[in-house]
């Protein structure tokens, strides 16, 4: 009788590990190694639908932003760097949908400005040609968290952790 029970112990042993085993192994399928094809084909989806998109009347009267000149949000200000949000270039960043963030390095070659506007005497009838709009130089550290600017850079730096900004224009 000793002996039934030793066996049915190693039967039940031996099913309780492969029935562990095998929804081990359904997870990883599943899970683990299916993340590639799934990637690859979002990624064959965005292109499609981009290029769909791209083909729709009237997007070709849409100018392309310059490939040196990124918009977006000041999200923090250490020392001489900004970290900055930058909203979507292009019709396929705007599917992707993930907003780009990257570390500015300002140096003394970065010009950082805005445009103050004068409004003086202005009337629908008459407004000046000249002194209407002035252009204002600030620092580093006139700059805002969550102000919107406009970034001037080198287009080849662009995958580096770090960007040189070469101008800054502040929305203000």
């Amino acid at each position: 009788m000793r002996n039934f029970f030793t066996w049915l112990l190693i039967i039940f042993l031996i099913v309780v590990i492969g029935v562990t085993g095998f929804i081990c192994g359904l997870y990883v399928g599943k899970n683990v190694l299916a993340k590639a094809t799934i990637e690859a084909a979002r990624q064959t989806a965005i292109s499609t639908l981009s290029e769909k998109i791209k083909k729709l009347p009237g997007l070709d009267v849409i100018e392309a932003m310059p490939a040196d000149v990124m918009h977006g949000t000041v999200q923090a200000i250490s020392g001489r760097q900004i970290k900055f949000l930058a909203g979507p270039k292009s019709i396929d960043e705007i599917i992707a949908g993930a907003p780009a963030e990257y570390n500015l390095n300002i140096t003394e070659k970065t010009k950082i400005y805005y445009f103050e506007i004068k409004d003086n005497d202005l009337t629908q009838e008459s407004i000046p040609l000249t002194g209407f709009v002035t252009e204002k130089l600030i620092t580093i550290d006139d700059l805002k968290i969550d102000e919107q600017i406009a970034v001037v850079f080198d287009p080849a730096q662009l995958g580096q952790a770090v960007i040189d900004a070469l101008e800054i224009k502040v929305n203000r």
